[in-house]
């Protein structure tokens, strides 16, 4: 699986996340109660999906550096 990829194949950025929160901002005047919660969980959703990814960045970014450091230690 490609590390820039999310677990579901979306790739979301924190600019999509701002902007469907922008977007529910502008409907919630017309929308009940249930479909605000139904807006918002979400919203939390791609939140939690983001942190997966950051994450999954994260631990591969650690991986290339210890790698490239075990490397140069290596070449000495």
């Amino acid at each position: 699986m490609d590390a820039g990829v999310g677990g579901d194949g979306n790739r979301l950025s924190g600019v999509s996340i701002n902007k469907a929160a922008e977007q529910m901002i502008y409907r919630v005047g017309r929308m009940s109660e249930e479909e605000v919660q139904r807006e918002i969980q979400e919203l939390r959703e791609m939140v939690k999906k983001q942190e997966k990814r950051i994450d999954r960045l994260e631990k591969f970014a650690i991986a290339a550096y210890r790698e490239m450091v075990g490397s140069e230690k290596k070449a000495k």
